[in-house]
């Protein structure tokens, strides 16, 4: 098959190749190159499973830059282990992280009425 441009004739083939010598895009955050990302992304997959990288990096740059590296992975690690996974999100964690200073992970609803039940069963 050929296709006519501009008075030359070109083989279907030789347009292909013609596009092949163009260089390509470089692709942003290229896979196995480390970047200020890769430890959220690999704390999320360990956790639970592929993370959306561009709504990580949109969520935890500005925590990033706010809390540095060590805190903000510190929170979002304690958020994965204490978040049903039905519920966890890059941007839930976004508006609760205070919630997980130092990595502590909050007491649940539940949990905090079983301390109560307890602290009234040792006072009778």
């Amino acid at each position: 098959m050929t296709s006519v441009t501009s008075n030359n004739v070109t083989t279907e083939a030789e347009a292909e190749a013609e596009v092949n010598k163009q260089p390509s895009r470089k692709k942003r955050g290229s896979p196995g190159k480390a970047t200020w990302l890769t430890p959220y992304l690999e704390c999320w997959k360990a956790n639970l499973g592929e993370p959306h990288a561009g709504k990580m990096a949109k969520f935890l740059r500005p925590l990033d830059k706010e809390l540095g590296p060590e805190e903000t992975l510190r929170r979002l690690e304690a958020f994965l282990t204490g978040t049903d996974p039905r519920y966890a999100s890059v941007a839930r964690f976004a508006e609760t992280h205070k919630n997980y200073e130092d990595g502590k992970t909050p007491m649940s609803a539940a949990d905090e009425n079983l301390m109560r039940e307890l602290k009234l069963a040792e006072g009778a």
